[in-house]
């Protein structure tokens, strides 16, 4: 076995190990995204739950003899409340998460700093 063949089982090598990071990271992003998905799910179940043991109690029954306006009423209720929240986290949140993960990403800081540089050099000619 040459040197021209350890060369070239070494790059194979290391576009398989690039090919199943970017399957992992995709994969991640689907059980995440799932996640997120099952989530609202068993919120709903939690209600569901939390409901059923209240069934025999005054707020039960009241709230099963007019389960045509109450559930409704708390659905919307729910998903005001989700876009409130999600508001909310746009506004103040989500700008301070994006940029620490910029900030902490090396490929988007040699961009930034690319930009810059460029950035830096087109007005000192200009001021020139």
């Amino acid at each position: 076995m040459g040197q021209a063949d350890v060369s070239i089982s070494i790059q194979v090598r290391m576009r398989w190990i690039k090919r199943q990071k970017k399957r992992a990271v995709r994969f991640k992003t689907y059980f995440d995204r799932a996640r997120m998905y099952i989530g609202y799910g068993q919120f709903f179940l939690i209600l569901l739950v939390f409901f059923e043991s209240y069934k025999d109690t005054a707020f039960g029954l009241w709230f099963y003899k007019y389960s045509y306006v109450t559930l409704p009423g708390f659905v919307i209720l729910f998903v005001v409340f989700a876009v409130i929240l999600g508001y909310f986290d746009k506004k103040y949140i989500r700008g301070d998460e994006q940029a620490e993960i910029f900030k902490n990403n090396p490929i988007s800081m040699d961009m930034y700093q690319k930009i810059d540089e460029l950035h830096r050099k087109e007005f000192k000619d200009k001021e020139e």
